[in-house]
């Protein structure tokens, strides 16, 4: 039974590093992206701009409160994953806080 288990582990890994070598991004899109058809991360227009504004906010020495509020007032949103429709996404001080030390970015 665990042989299975770790079986469909190595194969799921196996896929997922092949995923990441083509360039092709696994989970939903980050702040600020869409995923192209070939799930390629891609800047999301204006919100591509509002979340850079946001790092250099923080880089300017904003708090992570007032980076949120901007988001915030700035009506920021993210790509809605396929079938779904972008609406509003209210951003928080954790949520800041996970974006800015993501090392994706």
């Amino acid at each position: 039974p665990s042989n299975t288990g770790d079986h469909l582990s190595e194969v799921v890994q196996r896929g997922q590093r092949r995923a990441l070598e083509e360039g092709k991004y696994i989970h939903i899109a980050k702040h600020g992206y869409y995923k192209d058809p070939n799930d390629h991360l891609r800047p999301d227009g204006e919100y591509w701009v509002m979340v850079k504004r946001a790092f250099e906010l923080r880089a300017e020495g904003k708090t992570q409160e007032e980076v949120a509020e901007f988001l915030n007032k700035s009506r920021y949103t993210r790509a809605p994953t396929e079938g779904e429709v972008r609406k509003p996404y209210h951003m928080t001080i954790n949520k800041v806080a996970n974006m800015l030390h993501d090392p994706i970015y």
